[in-house]
């Protein structure tokens, strides 16, 4: 049996396989199925702390962006001070 390009098996793949091409006992079955589940299940959870941490990373380059998005800076003429208007004298 040939399992070097296996990527993953079911239990239920494993288990016909075991009985039906080697000659292990079921004891033998039950532990190697066990041993396969629990490596699928710590391979998914390496498989979601790994894109975990590359989304983590994300917010490095996010914090740098501005946060003025969507608004105009102003001109730089525009927010000189204007002079004010004089107000005029009360003669009629």
């Amino acid at each position: 049996m040939n399992l070097d390009n296996v990527n993953f098996v079911s239990n239920d793949n494993l288990r016909t396989a075991l009985e039906e091409q080697t000659d292990a006992t079921p004891a033998q079955i039950d532990a190697a199925v066990e041993v396969n589940e629990d490596t699928r299940l710590r391979t998914l959870r390496f498989g979601l702390l790994f894109l975990a941490a590359v989304s983590a990373t994300a917010i490095i380059p996010a914090g740098r962006l501005r946060t003025t998005a969507g608004r105009r800076s102003p001109h730089p003429e525009t927010t000189k001070a204007r002079p004010r208007p004089r107000p005029r004298s009360g003669g009629v």
